[in-house]
């Protein structure tokens, strides 16, 4: 849904001024989109970092090892958000991945970023059939119901994925979707 909501042309269609009650000037829309826009991709630096922190950490981090734990938040925080590096004193990512692996939450970053980048393809895959498409835009609602609506979460995200859209989903759809998303990692 949020997909929709933010694309300038349906959002020009609804968002008013409260006052006059005149659409909103493109500009302010434009900028709307590009600041959301902003934030997402934030966000998406964010998971990857921790998401990346939590596969070393549970995975090939050696405690014993040359690196010390605050050294590996360190670098993997270097490569995935340089812009908003923790200080050498904030350990809360850490704790948060050692709570979620306690409560038996481990991977939940990853699975969030895959089931955003499945979402940002299906939703691709409506702007692809062209929003004056009735027919084609039937079809894949129909399509959608059937391989998405009407298992609910009994079947598997992936067999479905490739049911509605006839292949794995692609990263390249979830990059798009922010200018200079391919420029972040």
């Amino acid at each position: 849904m949020e997909q929709w909501l933010f694309q300038p042309l349906y959002l020009k269609s609804f968002a008013r001024d409260p006052k006059t009650l005149q659409p909103i000037p493109d500009e302010l829309l434009n900028q709307l989109y590009e600041e959301h826009t902003l934030k997402e991709a934030m966000l998406l630096a964010q998971r990857a970092f921790c998401g990346q922190l939590e596969v070393e950490l549970l995975s090939s981090f050696d405690p014993r090892g040359d690196e010390s734990i605050v050294a590996l938040q360190k670098r993997i925080a270097e490569k995935y958000i340089p812009h908003d590096m923790p200080s050498k004193r904030d350990i809360s990512p850490l704790l948060q991945v050692f709570e979620e692996a306690a409560k038996g939450e481990d991977g939940t970053r990853y699975r969030y970023m895959f089931s955003e980048m499945m979402a940002v393809d299906v939703f691709d895959a409506f702007m692809e059939a062209g929003i004056h498409n009735e027919e084609e835009l039937k079809r894949l609602g129909g399509l959608f119901r059937k391989c998405f609506l009407e298992p609910g979460g009994s079947s598997n995200p992936a067999e479905t994925f490739r049911e509605f859209r006839g292949r794995d989903p692609s990263v390249e759809h979830l990059l798009k979707k922010f200018p200079a998303g391919s420029s972040m990692a």
